[in-house]
C-alpha cells in the first residue's frame, strides 16, 4: 500500500469520526436545551416567549422573555 493511499484512508476515518462526534454532541445539545427550557418553565407555569427565545437568557429576570399564563390576556391564556 502507497503512503499516498494510507493517509488518504487516515483522513477518511478521521472525518467519520468527527462526523460522528458532531451528530452525538449536537443531538446531545438539543435534548439538553429542552430539558433545560421545560425545567425552567415548567414550575413557575411560564412559557417561554417565543420571539425572543433565540437571543434570550432563559432565566433572565426580563419577564418580556416569558409569557405568565394567569395574566388573562388573550396572548398567554391559549384557549382564550
Amino acid at each position: 500500500m502507497s503512503s499516498d493511499q494510507q493517509s488518504n484512508n487516515q483522513k477518511i476515518r478521521q472525518r467519520k469520526a468527527v462526523e460522528e462526534f458532531q451528530d452525538q454532541y449536537f443531538a446531545t445539545a438539543r435534548e439538553l436545551s429542552d430539558r433545560q427550557i421545560s425545567k425552567a418553565v415548567a414550575p413557575l407555569q411560564q412559557r417561554v416567549c417565543f420571539c425572543c427565545m433565540e437571543s434570550a437568557n432563559y432565566f433572565s429576570e426580563k419577564r418580556h422573555h416569558f409569557l405568565c399564563r394567569d395574566l388573562g390576556s388573550p396572548v398567554s391564556s391559549g384557549n382564550g
